[in-house]
């Protein structure tokens, strides 16, 4: 039994492959199947541990981007990637015929495209999903030969056909398992908690994505002087940004009593990461959509800063939805000031019968069976292609 995994270019596409790929193994050892052999197949390795922990194969696959901003730099390159999507297609063809997989499954992003169409001509059964409430194009267009696909937010079926629909199933988000509560393996000690976080003050976790955002680090740093008397904050400032903000703090926190009580790092470990969520109070976060349903499994309160629509065409989208199922605040980039994050931070975190009730609201989003029902779904497949 073969498995092939595809997605990528950033991790919102590669970690949720991750965990489906724990969690075949896992139902596999339950039912006393053999395990099945998984590959990853992309342009480049992404993070090598993860593969390399699981025991999943590389295939390299060429892809080329379809950039949807219509500037002359756009279409010569979008022109030159034609014959990278074709030769990506070409390629994959090859490559999948010699390993010949029971099914393959796609995350989408560009890198997806080409690894699916080859699958289609060699009829090979293709599961995808996606993360976003507004479908990305490869989504979309390899719906229309995939046996399953699943979806995380309920606006994303009004883009999908009627045919399509039948097989749709809204599925949620996959988490990896090491980001999960597991109840008894946190531990809220002091002297356990990264960066000698305490209790005495409510805590805020401030995400702005792996490479960070700075119009995020700005108005933080500008609102760091009346939040810290309240507050204790982790802010993930990203890697390349982490000097700039070390920069600006000598002149923000420049004698500040309370100057102790604010934690910046470029980039959080996934251990880290996961007692961060154990103990916070409020994570200020943009829209991506693996980190939504993280917070929602933690049940902490949010407020939601999207990428402007220019920038990224599913965030916004992405954060209203996330608002009207999981009760998060949306406050737009635009609109974005030290004063107001200020404002709504102290109206949540000030206010425990308000916080009391967005904890609540904020579990409302994540599905806790998402990787358990695709990962049934694919290995349902393997075996009836198996035969």
């Amino acid at each position: 039994m073969k498995i092939v995994l595809t997605g990528g270019g950033t991790g919102g596409h590669f970690y949720p492959l991750i965990a489906i790929a724990e969690e075949v193994e896992k139902i596999a050892r339950q039912k006393r199947l053999v395990s099945p052999s998984v590959y990853y197949m992309g342009d480049k390795k992404y993070d090598k541990t993860s593969l390399s922990n699981l025991g999943i194969d590389f295939l390299y696959c060429p892809a080329g981007k379809r950039r949807v901003d219509k500037s002359i730099k756009s279409i010569v390159l979008n022109f030159f990637d034609l014959f990278k999507i074709a030769f990506g297609i070409l390629y994959s063809f090859v490559v999948l015929y010699k390993v010949y997989p029971d099914v393959i499954f796609s995350k989408g992003g560009f890198v997806a495209y080409p690894v699916c169409k080859a699958a289609q001509f060699l009829k090979i059964p293709v599961v995808v999903h996606d993360s976003d409430s507004v479908p990305g194009r490869v989504t979309l267009s390899c719906a229309k030969f995939a046996m399953y696909i699943g979806i995380a937010f309920p606006e994303a079926e009004k883009f999908f056909s009627q045919e399509e629909l039948k097989k749709t199933s809204l599925v949620g988000i996959p988490i990896r398992s090491e980001l999960l509560n597991h109840n008894d393996d946190i531990d809220n000690d002091d002297t356990e908690m990264p960066f000698g976080i305490h209790k005495k003050k409510k805590i805020i976790l401030i995400l702005g994505g792996s490479s960070g955002a700075v119009y995020i680090n700005d108005n933080v740093l500008d609102a760091l002087d009346k939040l810290l008397p309240n507050f204790q904050i982790i802010h993930q400032t990203g890697k390349d940004n982490y000097q700039g903000v070390l920069k600006e703090l000598n002149a923000v926190l420049q004698n500040h009593k309370h100057s102790e009580d604010y934690h910046p790092v470029p980039f959080l470990t996934t251990y880290e990461l996961k007692k961060i969520y154990s103990a916070t109070d409020l994570v200020i976060t943009r829209a991506g959509s693996n980190t939504l349903a993280e917070i929602s499994h933690w049940k902490i309160p949010s407020i939601v800063i999207p990428i402007p629509e220019s920038v990224s065409r599913d965030q916004r989208s992405n954060a209203y939805a996330y608002a009207r199922i999981a009760g998060g605040v949306v406050i737009e980039s635009k609109n974005l000031s030290p004063s107001l994050l200020l404002s709504q931070i102290n109206s949540i975190l000030l206010n425990e019968s308000l916080l009391t009730e967005k904890k609540k609201e904020a579990s409302n989003f994540y599905k806790p069976d998402a990787t358990k029902t695709i990962a049934e779904a694919l290995i349902s497949i393997l075996i009836s292609h198996e035969k």
